[in-house]
């Protein structure tokens, strides 16, 4: 069974990839792309209005116009699809490259309009990304980096006072140099959705829980009072760590895979432990 499953995957990752070389090829790929959101868009926000009972929060918070940032917390595979749908805007989102390797999905968020980042820096990536939010689009952003629970990053190592893993400073690097707002943004309940370890490494995809999703939308943060300083690494460490507090008080922790609290307990993390340290069923 395993065999035809893997010859199945297989065989769609070449017709996906055959497909997008084509519309590439025959310069449509603007088109599929459009036509692609915007039936995924109406089809999937019915989905999760009925099925996750959706709830959208403060979305008049976004700009109407201009180069705007949306800051993310990050729980699920369900999250990039997720801030698609809710946000009115056509949202470019920058995801790791090392997404676009994998069966499917890679040609999928290609021909989705994504755009890869390597990890860690790439200033490549930071001039393109800050010329697309100069233009005016909506870019969406996860500033921990990866879900906690994936690639081998236990959940114990969230910070005590955001619950969420410690941000990466290339969202407030790409705020600073676009000069745009940063619109914080808080999902809750994704986790308990679907959460990493319910798929080891894209061995299985179960059906998501139906539980109640929510994101909310908070204020737009203006940076401008910092465009003309020197951005050096003390001063993208602390606007880096205010950003993961606005974003954390827009989650609901409790509702979370493993419910907690903010600050974090040492008796939550020691439960969080001893959890990790359980040997995962191979099903």
């Amino acid at each position: 069974m395993k065999k035809i499953g893997l010859l199945f995957v297989n065989g769609i990752d070449f017709l996906l990839r055959s497909f997008v070389r084509l519309v590439t090829f025959l310069r449509l790929r603007p088109f599929v792309t459009l036509l692609l959101r915007a039936l995924t868009r109406i089809v999937l926000f019915a989905l999760h209005k009925i099925y996750f009972r959706l709830e959208i929060i403060d979305h008049s918070n976004i700009p109407k116009t201009g180069g705007v940032l949306l800051a993310v917390n990050h729980q699920s595979y369900l999250d990039p699809t997720l801030v698609g749908i809710c946000v009115w805007r056509w949202v470019t989102f920058i995801s790791k490259i090392e997404n676009f390797k994998i069966p499917i999905l890679g040609h999928l968020i290609e021909l989705g309009g994504a755009f890869p980042v390597v990890r860690g820096g790439d200033d490549d990536a930071l001039e393109f990304f800050g010329k697309l939010l100069k233009e005016g689009r909506v870019l969406s952003i996860f500033p921990e980096g990866t879900i906690p629970a994936e690639e081998e990053i236990p959940r114990s190592t969230m910070e005590p006072n955001t619950g969420l893993l410690r941000g990466k400073t290339g969202a407030i690097r790409l705020a600073l140099k676009a000069r745009v707002p940063i619109v914080p943004v808080g999902l809750s309940g994704t986790g308990k959705a679907l959460c990493p370890e319910a798929v080891p490494r894209g061995e299985k995809l179960p059906l998501p829980k139906p539980v109640k999703i929510t994101v909310k939308f908070g204020k737009p943060w203006d940076l401008s009072s910092y465009y003309d300083q020197p951005i050096t690494k003390e001063l993208l460490r602390t606007l880096t760590d205010e950003l993961m507090k606005k974003i954390s008080d827009l989650v609901e922790h409790t509702r979370s895979y493993i419910p907690f609290s903010v600050p974090v307990s040492e008796d939550t993390y020691r439960f969080i432990r001893e959890y990790e340290a359980q040997p995962k069923s191979k099903n």
